[in-house]
Order: structure tokens, then C-alpha cells, then sequence
């Protein structure tokens, strides 16, 4: 697994990328710091500037873009009262008892960049839970989804079809006949699903599509395939319809030296030294509280009617609200980051 400092990052066989837009929030607190536009010395004479800064300080992510109960971000030099504080930031957002968090100690000679995500979204009634693991790169991880099953009542399907928006593909049978060999290709092989967890803030797409050169790419093509009308007969599930998909479960914590002791100089802080950008990242996608498994059924790509699988590589994002804006994101091409289902005893 790879934490991205930024979108622009290539893909790579077997290897899942993560990255979340918040290390911009501490990019802007240390702007306000500076007292003015942050202008980062290049590494060496003819150096590009760093990627890193631009993708800061281009993000559209602000402090108002996501409730703070999922995020934290802090800038400045890290005095001992600063490392501190930093410290009961990480606290708020992650616990006491985590073993991942802010950076402790105190380095005053640097500036700080920290930022923290954590997300667990929340599904009310809760998604459909398989009762037996699944083998996904060779691992038992458990999985979770949007099923109706013979067993249940209808209404617990009828209440959880709701929390499922279909955005690709939406093609009748009909409309099959016209459409080009790629294009078909794509309405069954491909499909673009929206889960809208019980917090309204959260909204979240999980993508089976081609790898673009770029985590960024990819995106890109996730959220041209979104659609505004919810009201499309196609966008709903039907009971013979639903998704199947692996429980994510991500907690890391990783370190970008990409601007470390490149040179800051500001009328408030003057010349200063940046220290590495610090990003701790605890994001878990489940049924979302179900206290019981759902009896499964089969599931594989096909259309109609859409039985969708995370069998291949696939994407997951969580969307700004009422927005296209990405605040995270994970392609997931091995089972790294996936939650491990307990030993059979």
C-alpha cells in the first residue's frame, strides 16, 4: 500500500494507493501563519517546483468542506506547548489509545505539517453482511453489500435498496442493441455505485473501471460516470440486483519528505525550514452496524441484471457533500488494505 501526497501518482501492478485531501487544510493554517502566499526555495538550481506544494496549494479542500469530526490538521513550528496541543488534537480525532497519531516530541527549528483523517460511515438500517468470508488475492476477508434475499422481510430490502444510487451502468435491454462493443464492454464489466451512509455529510462511490495512468485519472473517469437524475428507473436496485464487496480497513500512517527542509520565508515566521508532511489515515467501510449476517446469494458482473462484484481492482471515495470534490480516496488492488476475517478454529 502507498499513501499518496498528492493525486498525480502512478499506478502500479499490486500495489493499492490511498490518499486524502485534508494535509491541504494544514497547507492554508500555515499560509495564515505566514501572512501571506506560501513560496517554497526549489531543492536545487533549475528544480521544478515540488508537486506536493502545488497540489496544496491548488486543492479546493478547505476547513468548511468536511465536518471536523473526521479530519484534524496543524501547522507551525512545534515548540513543546505547540507539541502539546498537536498531541491532544490527535487524540480527539483518533483516541487516546491509538497507537497511530501525531508526531510527538518537540522540534522548534522546523515547521510542522500534520494532518488526520478517520471515517467510519454509518448505514441506517445497516447493509447486508455475508456470513461467510470470501477469498479476495488469496485472504478470507469478510464482506458486505446490498442484497435482498428470500429470507428477510421485504422491507429490510425496500430500506436498504434506498441507500444505494446506481450511477453506472443504467442501460435497458434495449438500449444494449445500439450501443458500440466497447460500450458494451464497459455495461458489463464496469459499474459506478453510490452508498449514502445515515450521516448526510458522508457520501461515498465505489468504481469497478480500467486503471488511468494516475490515481487522478481514475477519479476523473469515476466522476464523469456520475449522474444528477436519482429519479432514473435504472437507478435504483431491483431485488434480483446488488453489490458485493469486501470490508475495507485502513489504518496507517505515513510520512512525505517531499518539502523537508526546503526553505520557508514569510514576514510572520521569516526564514524558516520545513520539516515533512505527517499523515495519519483511519478509514473502515462495513454493513455499517448490523448485528446479524443477511443470507448471501450468488454474485458476478452482469447486466442485466446488475449483480455487481469487487473481484477486480476497484475505487472507493468519499465525495465532499452536495460535491464532485474528493476528500479521500483508495484504489484497492490487493488485500492490504482489507479487514482480515478471524482464524478458523
Amino acid at each position: 500500500m502507498r499513501v499518496c501526497p498528492h493525486l498525480d501518482v502512478e499506478h502500479r501492478p499490486g500495489v493499492s494507493l490511498v490518499w486524502t485531501g485534508v494535509s491541504a487544510i494544514a497547507w492554508q493554517r500555515l499560509a495564515s501563519l505566514a501572512g501571506a502566499p506560501l513560496e517554497i526555495a526549489p531543492a536545487g538550481t533549475g528544480e521544478p517546483a515540488a508537486p506536493l506544494a502545488q497540489a496544496m496549494r491548488e486543492s479546493l479542500i478547505d476547513e468548511s468542506t468536511l465536518d471536523p469530526a473526521y479530519w484534524a490538521a496543524w501547522a507551525g513550528p512545534l515548540a513543546e506547548s505547540s507539541a502539546e496541543a498537536l498531541q491532544r488534537e490527535s487524540c480527539r480525532l483518533f483516541g487516546v489509545d491509538w497507537p497511530l497519531g501525531a508526531p510527538s516530541g518537540a522540534d522548534p527549528d522546523r515547521i510542522a505539517l500534520w494532518s488526520g483523517f478517520a471515517m467510519h460511515p454509518r448505514f441506517d438500517p445497516p447493509l447486508a453482511r455475508a456470513p461467510f468470508p470470501r477469498s479476495h488475492h488469496g485472504v478470507q476477508v469478510p464482506c458486505f453489500g446490498v442484497w435482498s434475499s428470500r429470507d428477510e422481510p421485504e422491507s429490510v430490502w425496500q430500506s436498504r435498496a434506498t441507500q444505494a444510487l446506481v450511477h453506472f451502468p443504467r442501460t435497458t435491454d434495449a438500449e444494449l442493441v445500439g450501443l458500440s462493443d466497447e460500450e458494451i464492454d464497459a455495461a458489463y464489466n464496469q459499474f459506478v455505485v453510490e452508498l449514502r451512509a445515515a450521516e448526510p455529510e458522508v457520501r461515498i462511490i465505489v468504481a469497478t473501471l480500467p486503471a488511468g495512468s494516475t490515481l487522478a485519472r481514475t477519479i476523473n473517469r469515476a466522476l464523469s460516470l456520475l449522474q444528477e437524475d436519482d429519479a432514473h428507473p435504472r437507478a435504483r436496485f431491483s431485488a434480483d440486483e446488488g453489490l458485493f464487496m469486501p470490508v475495507i480497513d485502513i489504518a496507517c500512517a505515513a510520512r512525505s519528505s517531499e518539502l523537508a527542509d526546503r526553505v520557508l520565508e514569510s514576514p510572520s515566521l521569516g526564514r524558516a525550514r520545513l520539516g515533512p508532511l505527517d499523515q495519519v489515515i483511519r478509514f473502515r467501510l462495513d454493513d455499517g452496524g448490523a448485528k446479524a449476517p443477511s443470507p448471501s446469494r450468488s454474485f458476478g458482473l452482469m447486466s442485466p441484471p446488475r449483480r455487481f462484484s469487487c473481484a477486480m481492482p476497484f475505487l472507493v471515495l468519499v465525495l465532499a457533500p452536495r460535491s464532485k470534490l474528493p476528500v479521500f480516496a483508495a484504489w484497492v488492488e490487493n488485500a492490504e488494505v482489507l479487514a482480515k476475517a478471524p482464524a478458523s478454529r
